[in-house]
């Protein structure tokens, strides 16, 4: 029976799938052509023998006005025309488009459905099939416990002694069929579980659900870096503009140390010229020289002849060991 389902199911998929086919197919086929373009009706010929029996300046201002509609039927109309007749077709090739479309994605949507219903049904037939298994043994050990208590209950009823000769001659033959009964091993539990079975439509929607929230994701990541993208322009435009102000502030800052240096070298020579040094060692005026005594400028004992101490009248006179500090435009050669 089972196979015989399985092979009704696949033949209804099969029928399905032909049908589908069938009307798409049928949706590639326009229903309603566009209509075939007619042809722009041609203007009236004038005759070539004239007007006929009509009088010649009314034939001319006939012929006249013929001539202007014309001018404004090629000029306005048939250009409309063929724009409304192509719109038409686009419209209808549209029409045939959505229509095998929606048979192509109904089709898709029936045979995944029915394989989802397939993988249920499969599922459902394995579980019960176990159950059903289990259920059989299980009651065959019962029926055979209930002819056990059975059998014993009526030898129990036992009064005359056919009856207990009876019993006595089927007495190993219950003892048996209680060892064996209580000798069967014990059956353990068949864990079934049936929340298992496959939920196709779950998880689709779980699917589409999480779809829906990674799109929104994207969405925001995309407004983020348009948004990170439109500050970092500006961001270079203004770095653009600070390093043409900075390089322009440079350019004026190196101009002016360009002048406090040469500034600075001037006033340097210009100190240069009133800048102190001893007259004999030509070592300059600071702090450490100021009180430290002169290599060249020797110091006269007190003991030697014209030592005395009285003698030195100012600091740094010749003989008494220290600097004697002078402007170097005066200074005089030791």
């Amino acid at each position: 029976e089972k196979g015989d389902k399985k092979k009704k199911k696949k033949e209804k998929g099969a029928d399905k799938e032909k049908k589908s086919k069938k009307g798409k197919k049928e949706a590639e086929v326009p229903s309603n052509p566009p209509p075939a373009e007619s042809k722009a009706p041609e203007p009236p010929k004038k005759p070539e023998g004239g007007g006929g029996d009509a009088p010649p300046q009314l034939s001319a201002e006939y012929w006249t006005k013929v001539a202007m509609l014309q001018r404004t039927y090629d000029s306005q109309i048939v250009p409309k025309r063929s724009h409304l007749l192509n719109e038409l077709q686009r419209l209808e090739a549209a029409r045939n488009l959505i229509e095998a479309q929606a048979s192509e994605i109904e089709a898709t949507a029936r045979r995944e459905f029915e394989a989802s219903l397939s993988r249920l049904h499969d599922a459902k037939a394995e579980k019960l099939n176990n159950l059903e298994g289990e259920t059989n043994q299980i009651r065959v050990e019962v029926a055979e416990m209930e002819r056990l208590v059975a059998d014993l209950a009526d030898f129990k009823k036992a009064k005359s002694a056919e009856e207990m000769t009876k019993f006595l001659s089927v007495d190993r033959e219950l003892h048996h069929r209680m060892y064996r009964l209580a000798g069967a091993p014990s059956r353990v539990g068949l864990e079934i579980n049936p929340y298992d079975l496959p939920r196709d439509h779950d998880e689709s929607h779980k699917l589409r659900r999480e779809y829906a929230g990674a799109r929104k994701i994207i969405q925001v990541k995309d407004e983020m870096i348009e948004y990170l993208l439109q500050e970092r322009e500006g961001l270079l435009k203004a770095h653009a503009n600070a390093s043409h102000q900075a390089a322009n502030l440079n350019n004026a800052a190196q101009h002016e140390m360009k002048q406090w240096v040469r500034l600075t070298d001037k006033f340097a020579q210009e100190l240069d010229q009133f800048q102190l040094a001893c007259r004999y060692c030509k070592a300059p005026l600071s702090r450490l020289s100021v009180n430290t005594y002169c290599p060249y400028n020797r110091k006269i004992r007190q003991n030697q002849p014209g030592g005395g101490a009285n003698e030195f009248r100012q600091h740094g006179d010749e003989g008494s060991g220290l600097h004697r500090f002078e402007p170097t435009h005066r200074r005089a050669s030791p």
